[in-house]
């Protein structure tokens, strides 16, 4: 059986995950249909993964704050 080739690597690398686990970075679908534009396909073991970009940016978001705290 052939795989299939992609024009770019969508293998899941881990600057994608910017040090969060994948659960926590999961896409939920919060709009309902999945249509939301923060969607971030990857491969994970030949399977397709969903990361969502807006919850990946607010646990970024609060981490750099919460560092900015502790660093006062």
């Amino acid at each position: 059986m052939a795989t299939k080739k992609y024009g770019k690597d969508f293998e899941l690398k881990l600057e994608d995950l910017e040090g969060f686990d994948i659960k926590d970075l999961r896409c939920r679908a919060c709009s309902g249909y999945g249509n939301c534009g923060y969607r971030m396909y990857r491969l994970l073991d030949g399977k397709p993964l969903l990361i969502c970009q807006l919850l990946k940016q607010r646990l970024v978001e609060e981490r750099e704050q919460q560092h900015s705290e502790t660093s006062k």
